[in-house]
């Protein structure tokens, strides 16, 4: 089964980052008399790392993104023995049928080909007629979950022209709006998002927002929890029991 490393701050620290004394790892807390670990500049790899090595009893204390709390961490699962072994052959059974696909295809015929070209050149006076439409921008708001999220702010970017989504999520911007136009799209809590209105735009716009990253300090407790393995895996472990 594929092991996932599951981080938690059950109670906050009111602490204040910018007043511990800097550390290799991270700052000094003059309060707990501890280090605090920065986990923030952290790659996924790097974390798990570290907690996997921990003693089950020590405690640790560290600062986290929002989003890496919560967030299961789940290592590769090793793309060695038995699943290098089905790739190369799948590899080379591609190969093998794209090349006898190759050889059943018509014979080659050498015909000759005209190479006579003729050249128009368009009059001068021709006139290239471009669609300088305006166009209505509507469509729906949600956040990364795929909810939709009803209240969120639309402006039109240099202007104090505007509208909100309603309970639904939709929007429909009041005016119709020029090519390379920027609608800013904000919420409380959220990333805001800029958007370039393109030459041609989509009956139903899909804006998605991110909840902010912010900081948290606090003692972190972590869990190991597990899941049903891959496809590959379960044909692996059937391998290994039989042998």
């Amino acid at each position: 089964m594929k092991k996932q490393l599951k981080l938690s701050v059950a109670q906050p620290c009111s602490q204040n980052w910018s007043e511990f004394t800097p550390t290799e790892r991270g700052g000094f807390c003059d309060q707990c008399q501890m280090e605090v670990i920065d986990f923030t500049q952290m790659t996924e790899d790097d974390i798990k790392n570290y907690f996997t090595s921990l003693t089950s009893n020590k405690r640790v204390c560290g600062r986290l993104k929002t989003p890496q709390l919560n967030t299961p961490f789940t290592p590769k699962f090793p793309k060695t023995g038995v699943y290098s072994y089905m790739k190369a052959a799948a590899v080379s059974l591609t190969v093998l049928l794209s090349a006898s696909v190759a050889m059943a295809q018509a014979p080659f015929v050498n015909e000759q080909i005209n190479t006579k070209t003729t050249i128009v050149r368009p009059e001068m006076n021709d006139v290239i007629a471009i669609s300088l439409e305006k166009q209505v921008v509507k469509g729906v708001v949600k956040d990364q979950e795929g909810e939709v999220m009803p209240g969120v702010n639309i402006v039109l970017q240099g202007t104090e022209i505007g509208t909100a989504t309603d309970i639904n999520g939709y929007f429909e911007f009041p005016q119709p709006l020029d090519q390379g136009d920027v609608l800013i799209f904000s919420f409380i809590g959220y990333e805001s998002v800029a958007y370039n209105v393109p030459s041609q735009v989509s009956d139903q716009v899909e804006i998605s927002l991110n909840m902010e990253a912010m900081e948290m300090l606090g003692e972190i407790t972590f869990d190991h929890v597990y899941e049903e393995p891959s496809g590959i895996a379960k044909v692996w472990n059937k391998l290994k029991a039989i042998f």
